[in-house]
């Protein structure tokens, strides 16, 4: 019994047999399916038997690998910087400061891997907020007792100026012990002087100063 006779519309040939390509062959299944089938690429099917034939045809040779570096633990040298913290934007120079201790500012950066440099912050008593921040941003935080306490941004720079850059870069990093270990890096004084110079740091700019405008 010939299921084509039956079935004439899933079995029909959409292309005359003329038009297969050369070196295939049309093959019937026991179910009634036509099948196309390449004789040097039978194993790749049609498809694999004509990348190979345009793959040798346009440059055909060995392709080029690569590979991803992936950093070690102590691998990668670390470097330190100072910055001057005076009328920088809080958030302008946390997010810079983020950058440098996660290491994406280097070719070498790895996720799970602490490729960062160590960053000092100097000055940090004197960095800025935009608008009426000082007063409108709070800090909130929960004790374990019901309710939450807050303060305002004004009132912790009064007590601990360093907190607030701290928290700002804190919220920029990752939140496990890698990310802990980044924050561990960033040192922060209120004044201009600071014990690591035997570290030989090197001055770069970040962040963005605040204008009179602001």
């Amino acid at each position: 019994m010939d299921l084509r006779s039956f079935f004439p519309r899933r079995f029909a040939v959409k292309q005359p047999l003329s038009a297969a390509l050369p070196g295939t062959k049309l093959r019937v299944s026991p179910g009634g399916s036509i099948h196309q089938r390449s004789h040097s690429h039978s194993r790749l099917g049609i498809l694999g038997g004509l990348s190979c034939v345009l793959f040798e045809l346009f440059g055909g040779g060995a392709v080029p690998s690569t590979k991803t570096f992936m950093a070690k633990p102590g691998q990668v040298e670390k470097s330190w910087f100072t910055v001057d913290a005076t009328d920088q934007l809080v958030g302008r120079l946390a997010s810079d400061i983020a950058v440098i201790l996660m290491g994406k500012h280097r070719p070498t950066y790895t996720p799970h891997v602490d490729t960062g440099d160590f960053v000092i912050v100097t000055n940090v008593s004197k960095i800025a907020f935009t608008g009426k921040k000082w007063d409108q941003k709070l800090y909130t935080w929960y004790t374990g007792y019901p309710g939450q306490k807050s303060i305002t941004a004004r009132k912790r720079f009064e007590k601990s100026p360093e907190l607030i850059l701290r928290e700002a870069v804190r919220r920029m990093l990752p939140k496990n012990k890698l990310g802990r270990k980044m924050l561990s890096k960033l040192k922060l004084y209120t004044g201009t002087d600071h014990p690591h110079a035997c570290q030989q740091p090197e001055a770069i700019e970040l962040g963005k100063k605040i204008e009179a405008s602001d």
